[in-house]
């Protein structure tokens, strides 16, 4: 059995990525294994697809430094999945959790640009709920053009997928490791867990974050809203608001909620918790009816389906709403990634890890 360098498990964005930066310090034999039939499916294609740039996590400076500094790596490194022309808003609720003082103060830390336009869109609101009205610069991506440009790049840089592959245990064969799963065996120097929502499934010599994480199952609605928000993006913040953001190559938005986005969650011991994605009734009617309260032509979009993401949460940062990219290790061979926001993945956290492990000198 020939012994590669490197297996990533998952092909989602963050595995791949890690993968490629894996690949550019240095290490040859590369495979990724993803127990999907095509790389980046769920959580990492169905997702809001807002390239981050802090804005979102006024109560967690350290995600939101870390956003606002990947950011503009981001867009460059994957210009051609950025949608032109997308117009983006954040809306200060009154009663929220952070005030329009302290978001503009908060703003200034990050470097990020930030105009009150309350004056010029207040006929989009009820004013009686809502402070203030700010255009921010914040990108969104086409998550299918993001799946071609990673998995062009990674087939070019020679790097190996194996789809519709399950892997269910890292074994500690002391010179490699060993990865295995139904039909499937392969030994490597280094292992990678990137597996997300799967993160504590895979047993044996590998990190996991058993009694860390919660799984909460995410509804998100798509509805068609108004012409008037076409290409447009608001967030209402801080607190329990909502998210309304253009679907990729459709003319729809997708419209997510703080109290009835989630459906159902569990906190990962360790046992094989999991959420099942069905049986549910959509909350999308009281999603509209919310939102609607905020902004009165919401009243009229019209619900055109659903679908329900796994999302992994580190429980430390529930109250904070914190999403760091955590790297975890039993020894030089053995990681686990639970990937934060998608511009994570032009963040110096890869870098530096793919860096160290090219060098021998390993975390």
């Amino acid at each position: 059995m020939k012994t590669l360098d490197a297996i990533v498990i998952g092909a989602g964005f963050v595995g791949v990525a890690t993968a490629m930066k894996l690949r550019r310090s240095g290490l040859k034999n590369i495979l990724i294994v993803e127990q999907g039939s095509w790389p980046f499916q769920r959580a990492s294609t169905y997702n809001q697809s807002r390239v981050h740039r802090g804005y979102h996590y006024p109560r967690n400076i350290e995600t939101a430094m870390y956003a606002a500094t990947s950011y503009e790596q981001f867009i460059r490194e994957y210009a051609q999945a950025i949608i032109p022309g997308t117009e983006s808003y954040y809306v200060i609720a009154r009663g929220s959790k952070t005030s329009s003082e302290e978001f503009l103060t908060f703003c200034k830390t990050l470097n990020a640009p930030i105009y009150d336009i309350t004056r010029d869109r207040k006929h989009h609101f009820n004013m009686e709920k809502i402070e203030t009205v700010f255009r921010v610069e914040e990108a969104f991506f086409d998550p299918y053009m993001m799946y071609k440009i990673l998995a062009d790049r990674s087939e070019g840089m020679g790097i190996k997928l194996q789809v519709n592959t399950k892997v269910e245990e890292v074994i500690d064969a002391g010179s490699h490791l060993i990865v295995s799963g139904p039909g499937f065996k392969a030994a490597a120097g280094i292992v990678v867990n990137a597996s997300y929502s799967g993160i504590n499934k895979i047993k044996g010599f590998v990190p996991d974050f058993s009694n860390e994480i919660k799984y909460e199952l995410a509804e998100i609605a798509h509805v068609e809203a108004p012409k008037e928000y076409m290409n447009k993006a608001y967030t209402i913040i801080d607190g329990p608001y909502f998210s309304l953001t253009p679907r990729s190559n459709t003319k729809y938005h997708n419209l997510s909620h703080v109290t009835h986005t989630p459906r159902a969650e569990v906190v990962d011991t360790g046992n094989g918790e999991e959420l099942l994605d069905e049986g549910y009734t959509s909350n999308v009617e009281e999603m509209i009816a919310d939102a609607a309260t905020y902004m009165p032509s919401l009243e009229t979009s019209i619900p055109r389906g659903s679908h329900y993401e796994t999302k992994v949460i580190l429980t430390k940062h529930e109250q904070d709403d914190g999403r760091p990219m955590v790297i975890k290790s039993l020894d030089s061979r053995s990681f686990s990634i639970l990937g934060g926001k998608i511009d994570s993945i032009s963040s110096g956290v890869l870098d530096g890890f793919a860096r160290r492990l090219s060098l021998g000198d390993r975390l």
